[in-house]
């Protein structure tokens, strides 16, 4: 636990990813991937296609695999992983995807 009582992650990971347009699809991918085991926090970015996921042990291919279920594309971007404290910054990765989701 962190001191303002919030569950303190031991991993950070970067992932980006394409296909979102507006902030109905940033919500979709943060509730779809907050419900995986040892996720703790999520944080989606439509601008930079980018989802920060704050986790204890989560498997990054489930990670991949749930995003993909809502008809989006996720893949690692290990230049802006942390662990443990340590921070890492990684230049974000604008790419996207003209991928059809059914607003």
């Amino acid at each position: 636990m962190t001191d303002d009582g919030s569950p303190r992650a031991n991993h950070r990971n970067r992932f980006i990813v394409t296909g979102m347009d507006c902030a109905a699809c940033a919500t979709k991918v943060t509730n779809a991937v907050k419900r995986l085991p040892g996720v703790v926090d999520v944080s989606v970015s439509v601008s930079s296609g980018a989802m920060l996921v704050a986790h204890d042990d989560a498997d990054a291919n489930e990670i991949v695999s749930e995003v993909a279920a809502l008809g989006y594309r996720a893949y690692p971007d290990a230049a802006g992983d942390t662990q443990d404290g340590e921070t890492r910054h990684g230049s974000p990765d604008r790419a996207r995807g003209n991928d059809e989701h059914g607003h």
